[in-house]
């Protein structure tokens, strides 16, 4: 049997080897979440459109209410 002979490397630092090899964009990475954020809201409406619409519904008539008591959350006006 043949052993495939491998060339010696030289011993690097891991934390300096990820520091050259991958650098971290947060704008990037920002755009990617915003994308990724859209595909899910667009599927999820895609999918259960009548869900989400009462759900939008729901939400309008408790923020319209301003200071309100939903069960387990209350809120108070901070205006009022």
């Amino acid at each position: 049997m043949k052993v495939k002979e491998v060339p010696l490397v030289e011993e690097e630092n891991p934390a300096t080897y990820l520091t050259h090899t991958w650098q971290w964009d947060p704008e990037q990475d920002m755009l990617h979440l915003e994308e990724e954020r859209d595909y899910l809201l667009y599927e999820i409406m895609d999918t259960y459109p009548k869900e989400v619409q009462k759900i939008l519904h729901e939400y309008d008539d408790i923020i319209s209410k301003r200071a309100h008591d939903i069960g387990n959350c209350t809120s108070r006006d901070v205006n009022g």
